[in-house]
């Protein structure tokens, strides 16, 4: 359970860090304009043929003419991480919109904005199948909304196409159609999606470099370990068998310099060994009737864990045996264990006594 708190609270850290990352290299801080075309409404629809029926508008016969009338709703909305302001408007060409496939009939006009400065002060005029905005401020997630009124050839349904150039804005102006497809929804879903990738990968990355520097910083400790070892091997001169040598070998390979002290000073130590041994039996008592006593004492600590195991071991080959509260252990396996602990401490072959 321990480990698992561990990795999580490690992955939260590298998701947070990631996402800094991206926040901080990958998320760019421009504004983005989109044209969303909210409304494309026929304004009269007749599914069928109908005699002396006629459709004027301005005194012209819209259905002689095969011609049909539209309603555009466009909203233009700041969805960037930045303010556009006055002065980020190119003045050598016209902020706003084409009507392709159809003709503007009336002046576009302001219906709806996200705040009242938008709503009073942008302004909105025709030139053509032109639709220019005057250049106004539109600050993050700020939108105003325009309504247009368009003739169109009955086979054709009109569409925009933004015109001008905005400061900080790369590339063409993004038109959506909420009104055919819930673009809009489906750019914020790529959006998120997009975002959730390059934190997911980011944060991968950094799993799996940690990954590799811990395993790369552990295989080489081991093989300093080792090669410490080869040197202990021909100044050592306590005489015990090898099988028993490799067990306390591969205990510092394994575990480091740092459990090979606490072991070798609590079993050096015949007040610490008995205050041991008293964890020690509760242990054993605790696995005997079958569950776990004090939260599994050797779990919870791994130099008491490779501690009790090594008791085990002593025990089993006969190297140590508990008499009156005491755990009585050989000689030789005492003096070795003291020596190749000041050795695994030890920067120079020459400092070990």
């Amino acid at each position: 359970m321990k480990k698992f708190w561990n990795f999580l609270l490690g992955f939260i850290a590298i998701a947070s860090f990631s996402y800094a990352i991206y926040q901080g290299q990958f998320k760019s801080n421009k504004p983005k304009l989109i044209f969303d075309i909210l409304s494309n409404t026929e304004v009269l629809s007749i599914n069928e043929d109908i005699n002396n029926l006629q459709i004027l508008f301005n005194g012209d016969t819209l259905d002689s003419n095969k011609e049909k009338l539209y309603i555009l709703i466009i909203r233009i909305k700041n969805v960037g991480n930045n303010d556009v302001k006055e002065v980020d408007y190119y003045t050598g060409s016209p902020f706003g919109f084409k009507i392709l496939k159809g003709s503007i009939v009336e002046i576009p006009n302001i219906i709806d904005a996200s705040n009242n400065f938008l709503l009073d002060n942008a302004k909105v005029n025709s030139e053509g199948n032109k639709v220019e905005l005057k250049p106004i401020p539109i600050n993050e997630n700020q939108y105003l909304t325009v309504k247009v009124l368009v003739i169109s050839n009955s086979k054709n349904i009109p569409e925009v196409k933004p015109i001008g150039m905005v400061s900080g804005i790369d590339g063409d102006f993004q038109v959506l159609r909420t009104f055919l497809d819930d673009d809009a929804e489906k750019e914020f879903d790529n959006e998120l999606l997009r975002q959730q990738i390059i934190i997911f990968s980011i944060s991968a990355f950094l799993m799996l470099l940690i990954f590799i520097i811990y395993k790369l910083n552990k295989f080489l400790r081991k093989k300093k370990r080792k090669n410490k070892l080869a040197k202990f091997e021909i100044y050592n001169k306590t005489k015990i068998n090898s099988r028993h040598k490799i067990y306390f070998f591969t205990v510092f390979i394994v575990y480091g310099k740092l459990v090979l002290f606490f072991l070798n000073g609590i079993l050096q130590n015949k007040t610490e060994r008995k205050m041991l041994l008293e964890l020690y039996d509760l242990r054993n008592r605790g696995k005997n009737i079958g569950f776990i006593v004090l939260e599994d004492i050797d779990s919870k600590n791994e130099n008491l864990k490779i501690t009790f195991k090594t008791i085990d071991y002593l025990i089993e080959e006969g190297l140590a045996n508990i008499s009156n509260n005491d755990l009585i252990i050989n000689t030789d396996i005492l003096i070795f264990l003291e020596e190749l602990s000041k050795f695994s401490n030890s920067k120079k072959v020459n400092k070990l006594s």
